[in-house]
C-alpha cells in the first residue's frame, strides 16, 4: 500500500473465483494475470453475433409480453414498458452493431465487455 497526504492508495487487482483443492477450501479469489485476450475477444464476438442474430426474434416478444400483460395492467403500462423494452434492445443492437464495425475491438475487449454488460443490465431492468 502507498501513503499519500494521510490516504491509503490501493493497487488495483483483477480477481476471479477458481477451484482450489478440497484441503484448501473449496472455492478462492485468485489473481487473473493469466487472462487469454484472445478467448476473451473471441467470447466477444460469439455474444455479439448471437445478440444480432435474435434482433428480430425479442421485439416481437416483447410486444406479445406487452399484450398478455393487458390482462392485468393498464394499457398506458404496457405501452409504456414496451417502449422501454424497444428502446434498450435498440441500445444494445447498435452497441453490438458498432462493435462489429468497429477496427479497435481487439485491442480492448474489456472496455466492450463493460459497455455491452451495462446495456444488457438496462435491456433486462426494463
Amino acid at each position: 500500500m502507498l501513503h499519500h497526504a494521510g490516504k491509503r492508495r490501493v493497487k488495483r487487482r483483477d480477481l476471479t473465483l477458481a477451484w482450489l483443492p478440497s484441503e484448501l477450501g473449496g472455492l478462492a479469489l485468485t489473481d487473473q494475470s493469466d487472462k487469454d485476450a484472445g478467448q476473451e475477444a473471441a467470447l466477444l464476438a460469439l455474444f455479439v453475433r448471437n445478440q444480432t442474430k435474435v434482433a428480430l426474434v425479442l421485439p416481437v416478444m416483447a410486444a406479445l409480453f406487452a399484450l398478455s400483460n393487458l390482462v392485468w395492467a393498464r394499457w398506458d403500462a404496457a405501452v409504456i414498458w414496451l417502449a422501454c423494452a424497444l428502446g434498450a434492445q435498440g441500445v444494445q443492437l447498435s452497441l453490438c452493431r458498432y462493435y462489429e464495425s468497429a477496427d479497435n475491438r481487439l485491442v480492448r475487449p474489456g472496455e466492450w465487455v463493460g459497455m455491452l454488460a451495462a446495456s444488457e443490465l438496462l435491456f433486462a431492468s426494463s
